[in-house]
């Protein structure tokens, strides 16, 4: 018999440690999901409008972004945690760009590959980023450092991941079978 739960290890052990924490109340565990989220678009909100130099721009991104998670907002769907990780990984990547910093940079990328591990998405952007880190901090760490650094963060991400649903996981399960 295979559960959902298997699906997405990251998750099921993010909210099996809420729920931990709360006491196995459910509601006040939906409210921490609610909150961590709030608090990640406005963070990234903020490293927009920092970014970007533009209140427009944080101020829609803000929108959007809100009401994109409205859907989602105190459910137990894994989108919660994507979410949220890939709003923490937007604010790395944006300031590690900015700074032409490549462990903010790389710190982004662990988030991105996280967030993209608890809920399935677009998981071509990896290699994309993984050339343009390449491409953008070559100057500063010479030609084939970022290349290499970035490729081993995006693995680790994955290797953890799979680690995690080996752990978790019945041996019969398979992790993204309904990707």
């Amino acid at each position: 018999l295979e559960f959902t739960s298997a699906y997405r290890p990251i998750f099921t052990s993010f909210l099996s440690t809420i729920m931990m924490v709360v006491g196995g109340n459910l509601q006040l565990a939906l409210m921490v999901l609610v909150m961590l989220n709030t608090i990640s678009i406005y963070i990234a909100a903020v490293e927009v409008r920092r970014t970007l130099k533009s209140g427009l721009a944080a101020a829609l991104f803000l929108v959007v972004g809100y009401m994109f998670y409205r859907r989602f907002a105190g459910t137990l769907l894994t989108e919660n945690l994507g979410f949220c990780l890939g709003n923490l990984a937007l604010v790395f990547l944006l300031r590690g760009a900015a700074a032409k910093k490549l462990n903010l940079f790389l710190c982004g990328l662990l988030l991105l590959t996280t967030a993209l591990n608890a809920r399935a998405g677009a998981f071509f952007i990896l290699p994309t980023l993984v050339v343009w880190a390449r491409l953008t901090f070559r100057s500063e760490r010479g030609i084939w450092r970022p290349l290499v650094y970035a490729t081993l963060v995006v693995a680790t991400g994955m290797a953890a991941n799979l680690a995690l649903a080996k752990f978790v996981n019945a041996p019969t399960s398979s992790t993204f079978s309904n990707y």
